[in-house]
């Protein structure tokens, strides 16, 4: 953890009075509606959300929905963004504020699916029937019991340079970037992205195999996603694989930088992005509002202008637009959702650790 962010967490956890007050949740005797859950937000008057910049639009993104709601619903709702940690930290601040028993320092996780096992398990987060009281969601949107809703579909792939790339090279199966010019020139990430669910699809031999030659011989360092992707438009790397989602690139490529991205044939997948509300929320209500503006192609369309991401759950939306006409030719795409690692998760832990100590002992720096 580097000591901006330790300071951050530090910082978060020691700040006084934020002890958790019982917020405005309709009890499971009495399922919340539309009305109810609108009159708690006018009580609860704000939203506090913490998560990356490059997410859901970050600041700008924010204040757009905050708008978008308070015109919806005749409120004057205040939404504060704070660009924090990573999600991993942030998942186990949710475990740590709710067993310390204080309120959750942000009224909405957002997080991979992954990430949802541990919290799921610990039975942390807040069950709403989302369709019932917001009919417009769409299928397959909600999971875990109305703990988790998907708002991000998580398209990843192959970045790569445009400039050291040419068209003929660009890999369309994983195991194509083994060629000799490439070797010393490619980046991956710290904790192995993608790799548990590589092996997942292809089978785990397969992936060891690969992986003995790649962290040994073409891996040349290791970069974080949401930031670090403009190592490979500056020429620092070849190619990054795999990334954590396409949205990055998006935004670099449209900024006129030479970085594009494939989606492997061998591995095309999607790891959704899910949110969630902790039990110890101290705005429950203005956070409910929020997550279902997010299922609306209104809400989705802020989402991408500011950040190049979405659901193509949410039909006619912009991201589902492109979504179809970049997935149109991409075959057998796997989901990962957040109930299959719930089921699977700790399999594929088993996995992820192993690769990503091959990353960190193979790699060159």
């Amino acid at each position: 953890m580097s000591r901006k962010i330790a300071l951050w967490v530090l910082f978060v956890c020691l700040l006084p009075g934020v002890v958790y007050a019982q917020a405005q949740v309709p009890s499971k005797s009495a399922a919340p509606t539309l009305d109810s859950i609108i009159a708690g937000a006018r009580r609860e008057g704000r939203l506090d959300l913490v998560w990356s910049e490059s997410s859901m639009g970050g600041f700008k993104g924010t204040a757009a929905l905050e708008k978008l709601i308070n015109q919806k619903y005749g409120l004057n709702l205040k939404f504060n963004f704070t660009a924090g940690p990573d999600m991993t930290l942030m998942a186990t601040k949710v475990l740590q504020e709710n067993k310390a028993g204080v309120a959750a320092t942000s009224d909405v996780y957002l997080g991979n699916a992954a990430l949802y096992a541990p919290l799921y398990k610990a039975d942390v987060l807040l069950a709403v029937d989302w369709k019932k009281v917001f009919p417009h969601f769409p299928d397959k949107s909600v999971e875990l019991g109305g703990r988790a809703v998907w708002v991000w579909s998580g398209d990843r792939g192959i970045d790569y340079n445009t400039n050291l790339v040419s068209p003929a090279e660009v890999p369309r199966n994983t195991t194509d970037v083994l060629k000799p010019k490439w070797k010393g020139k490619i980046a991956s990430t710290p904790y192995a992205a993608g790799f548990d669910r590589w092996a997942d699809m292809i089978g785990e031999e397969k992936v060891d195999a690969f992986m003995q030659v790649f962290t040994k011989e073409y891996v040349r360092g290791l970069i974080r996603c949401a930031g670090e992707e403009e190592r490979v438009a500056r020429g620092e790397f070849a190619m990054f694989l795999f990334n954590c989602s396409n949205n990055e690139v998006l935004l670099l490529k449209e900024a006129g930088a030479p970085i594009d991205y494939v989606i492997p044939k061998d591995a095309a997948s999607l790891s959704p992005f899910y949110m969630a509300i902790p039990k110890h929320a101290a705005h429950p209500n203005v956070a409910m509002l929020y997550m279902a503006a997010l299922q609306t192609k209104e809400g989705q369309d802020i989402v991408w202008n500011f950040s190049r991401s979405g659901s193509h759950l949410v039909k006619d939306s912009n991201y589902a637009l492109w979504f179809e006409k970049e997935f149109k030719d991409v075959k057998n795409i796997k989901v990962f959702t957040a109930e299959y690692l719930v089921e699977h998760g700790d399999r594929l832990q088993k996995l992820l650790a192993k690769y990503r100590g091959m990353l960190l002992s193979g790699s060159k720096k």
